[in-house]
């Protein structure tokens, strides 16, 4: 899905792996816009090897800035995920934890063992 929810700026229309958007949320939405034009309230990119850190640094900014209130930054080579805030504070989850909804989703819970797999990336096969 196609998202155009950056002020001032039309023709960025980011691509996500994955996006919850609220029922509250979505009822701001133009109906017949052939992308989301509100800022998900949760929101999930997956790094390949050939992303540069710096560029996804600058991306999941301009989510949080545009209102996104959680970004989770999957690394499925690490099997781990990045979690960033809306408040600024962000937590790393490694292998063996589980990614929250926080209040976003409440109630959610996703252990990264049932994402990636059993297999812990720091043991060696």
């Amino acid at each position: 899905m196609g998202l155009q929810f950056f002020p001032g700026r039309p023709r960025r229309i980011p691509r996500a792996d994955f996006v919850f958007v609220s029922n509250e949320r979505l009822g701001a939405a133009e109906p017949d816009a052939p992308y989301l034009t509100v800022a998900p309230d949760l929101l999930a990119e997956v790094v390949s090897p050939s992303e540069r850190a710096a560029q996804t640094d600058r991306t999941i900014q301009e989510y949080i800035d545009a209102g996104v209130r959680l970004v989770w930054v999957v690394y499925p080579e690490a099997r781990r995920v990045l979690v960033y805030r809306a408040d600024g504070s962000t937590q790393l989850v490694p292998f063996g934890g589980e990614l929250d909804g926080e209040d976003v989703i409440p109630g959610f819970r996703l252990p990264l063992s049932e994402l990636f797999g059993d297999h812990d990336p720091s043991v060696p096969e």
